[in-house]
C-alpha cells in the first residue's frame, strides 16, 4: 500500500514480489511478473539502463540512483535503491528494489537553483528576508551595492541595513508585507563603509509550503536622484529666469484642450503657481476685451496655415493689472498632417511699450520744439524791428496824445508778442538762461505772499520747505515765472476754492530711477512740488499737457503754453518735470532742478535795475545778418551816443576791424552765416584786441555757446527783441564792469 515502488529480485534477476505501485508504474499485473526475468518484464531498453545497477547489487553493493521514466502518461523522475539480501552464509540471495517519485521536489530544486543563478546575475540587489528579519539569501549585486560579503550579509537583519525600519516595529511590518502581493517604495541602505545608497524597493511575499519569505528587489537610484536633482535645479533656474525676464511658456494639446502654463507665465497673468487654467477658453478670458477677437482670429489663422503665431496683445491679470504681452507660438502636426499641438512663449513688454511711448513723446516734443524755436527766432527779429522803430518814432517826434497812444499800443502789442516768443523759446529749450545759485526755500517764502494776493482768498496757500535744503543752479526769473504759472493753473483747477501746497526737498536720483523716468540723468536734484486739491486731469489728457498750445481752458482764457514753458525750462536747466493727476484727485507737479555745487554764502541775488546813461562816443561793431535788425541796432546805438560800425558776417567784421581804429565793444548775433559764429568771432577779436568788450544778441540760446572757439570767458547776452533801454543797460553794464560778465 505504500506510494513507493517495492520489488524483490533473486540472484538470477527474476521477480519474486512486486507491490501495487509497481503494477501502476509499469502497467503490469503481479501474476504476469512473478517468476519472470527483469529483461522480459521491463523490456530490453530499460533493462539495459538498470542491468549494471542490478549486477552491482547482486555483488552485495547497496546501489542508489536517480532516473527518469515514463509512467502514468508522463515522464517522471524517481529516486531508487537496490538493497542486497545477504543470507547467513554470506551469499547474496537477491536484492530489494525501492523507488520514490521525486518529480515535484526535483522540479522545485531545479527551479530554486535556476532562480538563484538568475538572481546572482541580476542587475538589481535581491535578498530574501525571513520572518525573524534576517537576510536568508543575497545575490551578487547586493554584495556589490553594500560592500559586504554574502556570508556577512546573511548574518544581518534588515533594520541593520535600512535605517527606516524600526526593529521593534518589525512584526507589524512583516504582517503588512505578508498581506500584500507587491509593494514598491523608496528608501536608503547603509553600506559597510558608512555611506548611503538611495534605492527603489519592490517586495513580494513568497510561500514555501507552510513557510513564508519576503523577496526584496532593490534598485540603486543614485543616478536617477542626481538627474532628478539636476532637473529640479534646472527647472528652478528656468522659473527664476522667466520671472526675471518676465517671460513664460505654454503648451496647448488640441486633442483634449488641455493647456500647460509655466510658473513664469502664470506670474505674468497675475496667477499663483498652484492655479490651473481651463483650456484655451481660460486663456481668452484674460485678454483685454478689445483684443479678444483679433488674437483669436490670429491663432485660428496659424492653425489653418501652419504659420507661426506672433502678436502683441493686452491682458488683464487675475490681480487686476493690465499688461502688454508679446506672444509667439508654433504649430505641431502628426504624421497625417493633422494639427495636434501648439506651443510658445509670452513676454511682458509693458515697460518696453511705455519706454517706446515716452521716447515717441520725447521725439514729438523735440520736433515741435525745433519748429517753435525756429519760428520764435524769426519772430523775435521781426518784433525787434517793430519795437525798436516804434521807440525811435516816439522819441523823434512831438506826437499828439492820440498818436502817442497809438505808438504805446503798438509797443505794448510787440512786448506781448515778445512774451509769447519767450514762452515758445522756453518750451523749445532755446531761451537765454542766466542761472544763479539759489536757495529755493527763500525764493518760495518770498513769493508766498504774492501768490496769496494773486490767487485770491478762496485758495489756501501752504508752504513746506525741507531742512538742510541744497542750493539749486537755475535762472531765478524763469523759476519764479514757472512757479507762478503752476500756481495759476492750480487756481484755475479749483474754481470753488481749495488748497495749494508748495514743498521743497532734496532728491538724489540713482540709475534705476533715472532709467524709469527716461528723461533725467542720475544725480542730485532739488525738488519743487506744487500740489492742488482741484478737479484733476483725465488720463487721456495728461499725456498732452506739456505740448505747446494744448489747453483745456475756454477759448481766450489760456494760450496752452504755461506747462510747456515749465517743461522746457526744466529740461533746458538740466532737470526734469513730472505730473501726476486723476479726476477728482487733484494734480501734483514736481520740478527737479540741478543741485548747485556752491555754498550758501556764494548765493547770488538778482541785480536791481539801474538807470544807465548813454554812451560817450565809444565805437561799437555790430554784426547781424538780418538787415532790418542791423539797421535798427545802428539807429538805437546812434541815439544812445555810440559810433556804430556795421557788418553782416564774421568775415566782414574782421575786415572792418582792419580798416577801423580801435573797437570798444563787439555787439554780435550768436548765429552768423559762414564758417564763424558769434563766439568764434569774439574769440578772434579778443585775440587781436584783449580790451574789446563783448555783448551777444540772440533770438534763442540753443547753440549760443556750444562752440566758443578759443575764448571760454563768460559773455553778456541780450535777448531779442530788445528795447532801447535793454540795449543801453547791457552795453553800459559791460563797459562799467571793465570786461565781459555772465
Amino acid at each position: 500500500s505504500l506510494p513507493a515502488l517495492i520489488a524483490y529480485v533473486d540472484s538470477d534477476l527474476r521477480y519474486h514480489f512486486v507491490n501495487r505501485t509497481f503494477e501502476e508504474w509499469t502497467a503490469t499485473r503481479e501474476s504476469d511478473v512473478i517468476g519472470r526475468a527483469m529483461e522480459d518484464v521491463l523490456g530490453s531498453e530499460t533493462y539495459a539502463e538498470l542491468s549494471d545497477f542490478a549486477a552491482r547489487a547482486i555483488q552485495g553493493e547497496h546501489v542508489k540512483y536517480e532516473r527518469t521514466m515514463p509512467y502514468a502518461g508522463a515522464t517522471r523522475t524517481v529516486q531508487a535503491e537496490m538493497v542486497p539480501d545477504i543470507g547467513e552464509n554470506g551469499r547474496v540471495r537477491g536484492y530489494y528494489g525501492l523507488a520514490s517519485d521525486i518529480t515535484e521536489r526535483k522540479t522545485a530544486e531545479d527551479a530554486l537553483r535556476l532562480t538563484q543563478f538568475s538572481l546572482d546575475h541580476a542587475g538589481d540587489a535581491v535578498f530574501w528576508i525571513g520572518e525573524s528579519g534576517r537576510l536568508e539569501y543575497v545575490n551578487r549585486s547586493c554584495e556589490q551595492m553594500l560592500g559586504y560579503s554574502r556570508d556577512a550579509l546573511t548574518a544581518l537583519h534588515i533594520w541593520e541595513l535600512d535605517p527606516h525600519v524600526d526593529r521593534d516595529d518589525w512584526p507589524r511590518i512583516w504582517a503588512d508585507i505578508s498581506h500584500r502581493d507587491s509593494h514598491t517604495f523608496e528608501s536608503v541602505y547603509l553600506t559597510r563603509k558608512g555611506g548611503e545608497v538611495p534605492v527603489e524597493v519592490t517586495t513580494n511575499q513568497i510561500s514555501f509550503g507552510d513557510r513564508q519569505i519576503v523577496c526584496s528587489y532593490s534598485r540603486d537610484i543614485t543616478e536617477r536622484e542626481r538627474n532628478l536633482a539636476a532637473l529640479r535645479e534646472s527647472e528652478n533656474k528656468l522659473v527664476e529666469s522667466q520671472k526675471i525676464g518676465r517671460v513664460g511658456s505654454w503648451h496647448w494639446n488640441m486633442n483634449n484642450n488641455e493647456v500647460y502654463w509655466s510658473e513664469g507665465l502664470k506670474h505674468l497673468f497675475g496667477l499663483a503657481p498652484q492655479d490651473s487654467i481651463e483650456g484655451y477658453e481660460g486663456f481668452l478670458k484674460f485678454l483685454h476685451p478689445d483684443d479678444v477677437r483679433r488674437v483669436d482670429e490670429k491663432i485660428t489663422e496659424s492653425i489653418s496655415t501652419g504659420l507661426p503665431f506672433d502678436e502683441n496683445y493686452r491682458v488683464i491679470g487675475a490681480d487686476g493689472v493690465e499688461r502688454s504681452i508679446h506672444g509667439r507660438g508654433e504649430i505641431f502636426a502628426d504624421d497625417s498632417g493633422k494639427v495636434i499641438r501648439m506651443a510658445g512663449t509670452a513676454s511682458d513688454v509693458t515697460a518696453q511699450k511705455e519706454a517706446d511711448e515716452r521716447l515717441r513723446q520725447a521725439q514729438k516734443m523735440e520736433a515741435v520744439g525745433q519748429l517753435t524755436g525756429g519760428i520764435a527766432h524769426d519772430f523775435n527779429n521781426l518784433l525787434a524791428v517793430m519795437m525798436g522803430n516804434l521807440e525811435l518814432i516816439r522819441d523823434s517826434m512831438n506826437a499828439d496824445d492820440r498818436i502817442g497812444e497809438m505808438i504805446a499800443r503798438g509797443v505794448k502789442a510787440a512786448e506781448r508778442g515778445a512774451s509769447l516768443t519767450d514762452r515758445l523759446l522756453a518750451f523749445s529749450r532755446k531761451q537765454t538762461l542766466l542761472p544763479t545759485h539759489l536757495d529755493l526755500n527763500k525764493l518760495v517764502a518770498g513769493m508766498a505772499e504774492l501768490l496769496r494776493r494773486t490767487l485770491g482768498e478762496s485758495i489756501e496757500v501752504r508752504t513746506n520747505g525741507a531742512q538742510d535744503l541744497w542750493l539749486c543752479y537755475v535762472d531765478q526769473a524763469q523759476l519764479e515765472n514757472a512757479l507762478l504759472n503752476l500756481s495759476i493753473n492750480a487756481r484755475d483747477a479749483m474754481p470753488e476754492g481749495g488748497r495749494l501746497i508748495i514743498e521743497t526737498a532734496n532728491k538724489p536720483i540713482n540709475e534705476v530711477v533715472a532709467a524709469a523716468q527716461s528723461e533725467v540723468e542720475p544725480g542730485d536734484y532739488v525738488m519743487l512740488r506744487v500740489s492742488d486739491s482741484g478737479i484733476g486731469i483725465a488720463e487721456e489728457t495728461l499725456e498732452h499737457v506739456f505740448e505747446p498750445f494744448f489747453t483745456t481752458k475756454e477759448i481766450g482764457k489760456g494760450t496752452g503754453l504755461g506747462l510747456s514753458m515749465v517743461h522746457g525750462f526744466a529740461k533746458q536747466s538740466g532737470g526734469n518735470v513730472t505730473i501726476t493727476s486723476g479726476p477728482g484727485e487733484g494734480t501734483r507737479v514736481e520740478l527737479y532742478l540741478p543741485r548747485s555745487v556752491a555754498h550758501d554764502e556764494e548765493t547770488i541775488a538778482a541785480r536791481p535795475p539801474r538807470n544807465i546813461p548813454s554812451g560817450e562816443g565809444e565805437r561799437v561793431l555790430i554784426v547781424e545778418d538780418d538787415a532790418d535788425v542791423r539797421a535798427l541796432a545802428v539807429d538805437l546805438l546812434l541815439g544812445l551816443g555810440y559810433e556804430p560800425v556795421e557788418a553782416d558776417t564774421a568775415q566782414a567784421a574782421l575786415e572792418a576791424i582792419e580798416r577801423t581804429a580801435s573797437i570798444n565793444l563787439l555787439l554780435s548775433d550768436v548765429v552768423l552765416p559762414g564758417a564763424m559764429n558769434g563766439p568764434d568771432l569774439a574769440a578772434e577779436i579778443r585775440r587781436r584786441s584783449p580790451a574789446t568788450k563783448i555783448v551777444y544778441m540772440t533770438g534763442y540760446a540753443e547753440q549760443a555757446f556750444n562752440n566758443r572757439g578759443a575764448s571760454d570767458e563768460p559773455a553778456h547776452i541780450i535777448q531779442k527783441p530788445f528795447s532801447k533801454m535793454d540795449l543801453a543797460r547791457a552795453i553800459r553794464s559791460v563797459m562799467e564792469d571793465g570786461g565781459t560778465r555772465a
